[in-house]
């Protein structure tokens, strides 16, 4: 997957929106100005990444959600409007971001294409779902919309709701029950300022979502609709599945006498290096431990104190890591250390 940003500089054409000319290709830095931004969904991805196009100058023209109290507090919080209905936010936006959870999205584009009385030539619409295509907003595409799916790689905090009901007047004041209980909006972080995107979709959305990824200095690339799935299983592997490998390992030291708080405690340093040095060197150059030595008695012994499930998670990520140290040290003999492990595999 070539990292790119997603431009086509050769073609160069317009397409009149409502109010607002959008372009593809290179575009005026005015533009950033003029394209207005608004969102179907007030929760964590839609929030935050209203919060981060907001903080880099992009036009924010509101939210529509199930929660009036969401779509209120993100709209404090980039400046924008919370609006009644999605005609209301059609009228009043030019790319629209579906940021609402996965199984809900095609009815959601079912529901902003029904709203569009005269379609939606001149629109764009955007999900942000990681594993699904821009085939998802097919409704939107019919209605003459142009889609795109646009996921920002990284995970995303829950919202940092106001506590209780809000009102018109108490959105404004940032008070929710008569009392102030959430922090000013301008003191809330912006959690995606060096979230890596992928892109994928119409050539015309691509491009419009490239512009404001480059205003906010998002690095991003376009990948095919056919490798969303495989991409967003890469994720899972470096994120999620990472929960569960230090649970296994939390689990073992638990086994060993250490309280829960105690294994936590202890695998900090360990883990938060392990980290840094594969954020920094890449796996290849952070391996270290018996694999890596090709310290057959370790590896051994290590099997031999281990069943059931963490075995099987020790021999079958243990043959990935055989991978790297051959890749590493091709000097090195490594299939003794394979057929070994194959054989606990198959235990």
């Amino acid at each position: 997957m070539t990292r790119k940003r997603s431009r086509h500089p050769a073609s160069q054409h317009e397409t009149k929106g409502t109010n607002v000319t959008t372009t593809t290709g290179p575009c005026p830095a005015e533009r950033t100005a003029q394209m207005r931004v608004g969102f179907v969904g007030a929760g964590k991805i839609g929030f935050a990444l209203g919060l981060h196009l907001f903080r880099s100058g992009a036009n924010i023209s509101g939210y529509v959600s199930r929660s009036s109290a969401g779509a209120q507090w993100a709209a404090q919080c980039t400046n924008s409007v919370s609006f009644s209905s999605l005609q209301a936010l059609l009228d009043s936006t030019d790319l629209i971001f579906i940021t609402v959870p996965d199984g809900a999205i095609a009815q959601v584009a079912d529901e902003v294409a029904a709203a569009a009385a005269n379609g939606l030539a001149g629109k764009i619409v955007c999900h942000a779902s990681g594993s699904a295509t821009s085939d998802e907003l097919a409704a939107c595409r019919a209605a003459s919309a142009a889609c795109a799916s646009v996921h920002p790689l990284c995970a995303v905090p829950d919202v940092p709701h106001v506590t209780g009901d809000l009102t018109e007047d108490k959105v404004h004041s940032g008070a929710a029950n008569g009392h102030a209980t959430q922090t000013a909006p301008e003191a809330l972080p912006d959690r995606m300022t060096s979230t890596f995107f992928t892109l994928e979709g119409d050539r015309h959305a691509v491009d419009a979502a490239a512009f404001l990824l480059d205003a906010a200095g998002n690095d991003h690339c376009a990948i095919q609709a056919a490798d969303k799935v495989r991409y967003h299983a890469a994720a899972v592997f470096v994120s999620n599945l990472v929960c569960g490998l230090t649970a296994e390992g939390l689990g073992l030291l638990e086994g060993c006498g250490f309280t829960a708080s105690q294994a936590l405690q202890a695998v900090k340093p360990l883990f938060a290096g392990n980290a840094a040095a594969i954020a920094e060197r890449g796996p290849q150059n952070a391996l270290s431990g018996p694999i890596e030595r090709n310290d057959m008695q370790t590896v051994r012994r290590h099997l031999a104190a281990l069943d059931g499930q963490a075995l099987q998670t020790y021999a079958t990520l243990s043959l990935s890591v055989c991978d790297l140290a051959e890749a590493r040290h091709p000097d090195r003999d490594y299939q003794p250390m394979r057929t070994l492990l194959e054989s606990a595999r198959i235990q």
